[in-house]
């Protein structure tokens, strides 16, 4: 009976330990974000919207209250003034073909710039499939580091 006991503890332990190594760890900074990126972890981008500053047509809008998350697969990091770029800069985008309530099908394309100051851009567009037009464009201004009041998108790495 000893010995299924110490079988069945151990399985407990394994169990527990594999869950607690697949939690998401929370990303606090530039250079957690490219070390995670750079040693090949999952990262996912997590955004308030609401939180943050939106422009359509280069005016000032209300965002909206919705929350996205986006994972970054393909990327790329420059330093400083290497594209023309003020600070070091993480860049990802991904597309996806969604059916719109109201527009039908468009490609959802969404580009993020991840800034060593803490900063972010995501700019989303609605582009037609068939003439490739772009029917929205909205570009959002946020901070995953700083003033906690501030904070509009939170980075996690699995």
């Amino acid at each position: 009976m000893k010995i299924f006991q110490t079988i069945v503890y151990s399985i407990i332990f394994y169990v527990v330990s594999l869950q607690a190594q697949n939690e998401p760890k929370k990303l606090n900074s530039f250079a957690d974000i490219f070390e995670a990126l750079k040693s090949g972890y999952e990262v996912i981008c997590v955004i308030d919207y609401f939180k943050t500053k939106l422009l359509i047509d280069s005016a000032e809008a209300t965002p909206p209250k919705a929350i996205g998350g986006m994972k970054i697969n393909a990327w790329e990091y420059f330093e400083k003034n290497v594209i023309g770029n003020e600070k070091a800069v993480i860049i990802t985008s991904e597309i996806v073909l969604i059916s719109h309530w109201k527009r039908g099908y468009v490609y959802n394309y969404a580009k993020l710039r991840i800034f060593e100051d803490g900063t972010l851009e995501l700019n989303a567009r609605y582009i037609n499939p068939l003439t490739f037009k772009t029917e929205m464009d909205e570009t959002f201004y946020g901070y995953y580091y700083g003033e906690k009041e501030k904070i509009s998108a939170n980075f996690f790495a699995r």
